[in-house]
C-alpha cells in the first residue's frame, strides 16, 4: 500500500505509474463506510457539429414569426411621419 498526503484543500495526487496502468484522467469515487474508490472511467466526448445545421434551420424557423415582428410595424409607421 502507498501512502498519500492530502493537501489543504483536500487534493491528492495519483501517482504516475498508477496514472498510467489506467490510461485516463478522470476517475470515479465511492464511499464505503470509511473506505474510499477510485475507479478508472472514460468519459467521451460528445460531437454536436455533426447536425449543426439542422440546428441553424430549427432557430431560423422560431425567430421567423409574423405575429412576434415588430420591427415592419415600426418602420411602417416610421415611413408615414
Amino acid at each position: 500500500m502507498q501512502i498519500l498526503k492530502v493537501s489543504p484543500k483536500g487534493q491528492i495526487t495519483i501517482p504516475k505509474k498508477y496514472r498510467d496502468l489506467c490510461k485516463t484522467g478522470n476517475f470515479g469515487l465511492e464511499v464505503s463506510g470509511k473506505t474510499i474508490i477510485l475507479k478508472p472511467v472514460e468519459i467521451k466526448p460528445i460531437d454536436d457539429t455533426e447536425n449543426f445545421g439542422a440546428l441553424s434551420e430549427t432557430a431560423f424557423s422560431f425567430w421567423n414569426c409574423k405575429e412576434d415582428d415588430i420591427y415592419d410595424s415600426f418602420y411602417k409607421n416610421k415611413k408615414s411621419l
